[in-house]
């Protein structure tokens, strides 16, 4: 398990985590973003996050590749990373604003960028032959 930690701007500490498993023969590999909630502002509700993921660093489509709803810490569990490939990762918050309060935005500027490494597949080992063969005829 490897843990990777970086802050929501000022908004709080996000960790990625990345597990493996096996399942018939081959390795299987699963991401997991957490995140506490970000600190309370008067006037705003927290309403979810914005996840992000790229394969190139710093190359972030405007299209998220997943939200979560949640007026609490993220959680998100990404099932769908290929072995072999690295993945960047960033969050956005998404909140709602009181009209006596607008905000600029409803989404907060990105975490700094968090990588995971997803090891290949080990090659399969061919076990050594046995030592020289002996025959005897009786």
């Amino acid at each position: 398990m490897r843990k990777y930690l970086f802050q929501f701007n000022s908004l709080a500490l996000f960790t990625l985590m990345f597990y493996a498993f096996s399942c018939n023969g081959q390795v299987v590999h699963k991401v997991v973003l957490s995140a506490p909630a970000p600190a309370a502002q008067t006037g705003v509700t927290l309403t979810g996050y914005n996840i992000y993921r790229t394969t190139t660093s710093g190359q972030y489509n405007a299209t998220p590749y997943a939200s979560v709803t949640t007026s609490g810490a993220l959680s998100y569990t990404d099932n769908t990373v290929t072995n072999g490939v690295t993945y960047f990762y960033r969050a956005t918050a998404l909140v709602t604003c009181l009209p006596a309060n607008p905000c600029t935005s409803n989404e907060s500027a990105p975490t700094n960028e968090a990588q995971a490494i997803i090891p290949p597949n080990p090659t399969p080992q061919v076990p050594n032959s046995p030592g020289a063969l002996t025959v005897i005829v009786q």
